[in-house]
This record gives C-alpha cells, structure tokens and sequence, in this order.
C-alpha cells in the first residue's frame, strides 16, 4: 500500500475503548469499520457466546478424555497489533461510490478483556479511496 494513502487512512482512525463482553461485530451483520487492536483480546465464536459458568453452578467432573469442542467455544484469539475487518480493503474498490453490499460477519466477535484501538468506518475508508483515485488521475500521488 501506498505511504501516502495509508497515512489518509490513519488520519481517519477513530479510538474506540470496549468493556469487557461486549460484541463488537454480531454474526451476521455488516462489517461497517475495521478494528485495530492496541490492547485487549478479542474472542471470535461461530455462534452465540454463552456467559461462563457462575458461582455456584454445578460441573460435572472431567472423564480425562480430551473436551469435545463446544459449539460455544472460541474460534480464534485477537490481540494487540491484530485487525478485524480486513474485508473491506477488499470491498472498497476505486468504482464504490457509497456503502453498499458491505461485507458479513460470519462469526460474533466479542472482547474477552476490555479492548482498546482505533476504528476505520468504511464510508472513511471509502473517502480515502475515492481521494486516492482522484490524486492517481491527477498524477499527483499514489
């Protein structure tokens, strides 16, 4: 990528502060923005996330058998220095010209611990690819 198209999209990077269990993208719907981690773990879930067991709640004892994997169970670990959201690197095409057919979550994301980073709304990123394109036509940049 471009030094001075990459510098566009960091001008327009918002910072965001996620509490603890908080979906941060729901299956299924639009990912309208990509997350840059800069502190915090993100769990992603192929379905819904189900609230660990509280106190009290019984357990049945471990038969020593490997656990089967939990429909519930985590799919993949983010942390700092980690994106979500990349997709739309790949919608936001020169030819867009306003947020449609956005890409799907297929999955819930979901902070595990509280999260900090910066956001990229996709109409921002949009705006810079349309710049971008602009400034290629006027053979001033990128």
């Amino acid at each position: 990528m471009d030094d001075s198209v990459l510098k566009m999209m960091c001008d327009c990077l918002k910072p965001v502060t996620y509490a603890v269990d908080h979906i941060i993208f729901p299956k299924e719907h639009p990912i309208d923005r990509m997350l840059l981690i800069i502190q915090g773990t993100v769990l992603t879930y192929s379905i819904t996330p189900i609230p660990s067991l509280t106190p009290g709640e019984e357990t049945t004892k471990d038969s020593g058998a490997a656990p089967s994997p939990s429909p519930s169970m985590p799919t993949k670990q983010l942390g700092k220095d980690d994106v979500y959201g990349e997709e739309l690197l790949t919608w936001a095409s020169p030819e867009k010209t306003g947020i449609d057919n956005l890409p799907t979550s297929n999955e819930y994301v979901k902070c595990h611990t509280k999260v900090e980073g910066f956001v990229l709304s996709a109409q921002d990123l949009l705006k810079v690819v349309s710049k971008s394109k602009q400034l290629r036509k006027l053979n001033i940049g990128p």
